[in-house]
């Protein structure tokens, strides 16, 4: 499980997207 914050997410959205598609878990998060 990984945690990032809303700025990365927002720039790599699609990439995260695959990832959690794929079965992973991530955390989107305030910083």
């Amino acid at each position: 499980m990984e945690t990032v914050n809303i700025h990365y997410a927002k720039t790599h959205f699609s990439k995260l997207l695959l990832r959690v598609h794929s079965g992973e878990k991530i955390i989107i998060a305030k910083s």
